[in-house]
This record gives C-alpha cells, structure tokens and sequence, in this order.
C-alpha cells in the first residue's frame, strides 16, 4: 500500500512540474457563490443535466 501511494505521489508532482498553466477569467457576476470574495482560489463547476 506504501509503494502504490509513493509512485502516485511522485507521478503527481512529477506531472505538475511540467503542466502548462492555463488561466481563464470568468465572469462571476450575479452568479451563487459561497466563502469571502477575497478568497484567492475560486472553483467553477459546469453541470449538463441531460
């Protein structure tokens, strides 16, 4: 359980440190939301309910 643990911890940080950061800015306007505006990360999930 220690070694499947390890090699997913390392296949993670080792798959970071190459991504590209990719950045969007999207409008939040009138939209619900939770937590202060201040907050440095925000969370966008898309839902089809098709």
């Amino acid at each position: 359980m220690k070694k499947i643990l390890l090699v997913m911890l390392i296949s993670i940080l080792v798959g970071t440190s190459f991504a590209e950061i990719t950045r969007y800015s999207v409008p939040l306007d009138g939209s619900p939301s939770l937590g202060p505006n201040s907050a440095s990360v925000t969370i966008i999930e898309f839902i089809d309910y098709q």
